[in-house]
C-alpha cells in the first residue's frame, strides 16, 4: 500500500490488523471501543473494520495509560486530538509560548 494513497479515513483494517499493528489485544481494542475509545464501522456480516487513524488513537491511549489516567481523562485527551492527518497542524499549536529565538548563555 502507497503511503500517499492511504485514506486515513476509510474503514478496512480488521480487529486483529490493529492488534497486530498496534501491539493491543483484540479484547483490548473492544474494551476501547465499548468505553468509547475508538470507532470501528460494522461490515454487512457485523464484522468491526477499523479506520487507519485508530492507530495513532491507540498509541495515545497505551501513552495515557502509562502515565496513570484514567479512562474518563483518557477520554477528555482523546476529544482534543485532531481527526486526521489532514488536521494535525491543527493540533500541533504550541500549548504555551514558545521560547525566545535567543537565550542567554550561563555563566561558566
Amino acid at each position: 500500500m502507497e503511503t500517499g494513497s492511504f485514506d486515513w479515513h476509510e474503514a478496512g483494517l480488521t480487529v486483529g490488523q490493529v492488534a497486530e499493528r498496534s501491539g493491543v489485544a483484540p479484547s483490548a481494542l473492544r474494551f476501547y471501543e465499548r468505553q468509547g475509545l475508538i470507532t470501528a464501522d460494522r461490515t454487512a456480516g457485523n464484522q468491526r473494520r477499523y479506520h487507519g487513524d485508530v492507530l495513532c488513537r491507540v498509541a495515545m491511549i497505551r501513552a495515557c495509560q502509562c502515565v496513570g489516567l484514567s479512562i474518563p481523562e483518557i477520554r477528555t485527551a482523546l476529544a482534543a486530538l485532531p481527526e486526521g492527518p489532514e488536521d494535525w497542524p491543527r493540533g500541533l499549536e504550541p500549548p504555551i509560548p514558545a521560547a525566545p529565538a535567543q537565550t542567554a548563555r550561563p555563566h561558566r
